[in-house]
C-alpha cells in the first residue's frame, strides 16, 4: 500500500473514536464501564500531539514558514492541559488546538511543504474532529 492510501485509511480510522466518543458522551452512555468524556479529552490531546509530531517531522526535512518546533510544542502543552479535565472549557481549548493546527496545515500547503492530497485529507479530518468536539461542547 502506498503512503497516500495508508495515510488516508489511517486518518479516517482515527476519526471514528471522535465520533463514537462524542455520541456516547452526548447520550451519557459508558464504554465498558468507563465514562467516554475523559476518553474524548485524552484521545483529542493525543491526536493533537500526533499532528504536532507530523509538523515536527516536516520541519526537520523541509523549510517551513513557521517554526514548527515551537508551534507544535505549544499546542501539545495546551492539549495536555485540556486533557487533564480540570478546566470548565477543556473542549473549547481542544477545538482551538485543532483549528490552529489546521491553520498551520494551510500555511504549509501554501509554502509548498505539503501536497494538495494531504491538505484535502487534513481538511476532512479537521472538520470531523472539530464538529465532534463542538457538538459535545455545545450540547453536553
Amino acid at each position: 500500500m502506498n503512503k497516500q492510501k495508508s495515510a488516508t485509511w489511517l486518518t479516517y480510522a482515527g476519526i471514528i473514536p471522535f465520533v463514537v466518543l462524542a455520541k456516547l458522551t452526548l447520550f451519557d452512555m459508558n464504554l465498558l464501564h468507563i465514562a467516554p468524556y475523559p476518553l474524548l479529552l485524552v484521545y483529542a490531546a493525543v491526536i493533537a500531539a500526533f499532528i504536532g509530531g507530523i509538523h515536527w517531522g516536516l520541519y526537520l526535512v523541509k523549510d517551513a514558514p513557521l517554526n514548527l518546533f515551537i508551534h507544535s510544542n505549544i499546542i501539545t502543552l495546551i492539549a495536555c492541559l485540556a486533557a487533564a479535565g480540570i478546566l470548565p472549557f477543556n473542549l473549547w481549548l481542544l477545538v482551538g488546538c485543532f483549528v490552529y493546527l489546521y491553520w498551520i496545515d494551510i500555511k504549509l500547503l501554501n509554502a509548498g511543504v505539503t501536497e494538495p492530497w494531504f491538505q484535502r485529507l487534513r481538511t476532512h479530518a479537521s472538520i470531523a474532529v472539530v464538529l465532534s468536539l463542538l457538538i459535545v461542547a455545545l450540547f453536553r
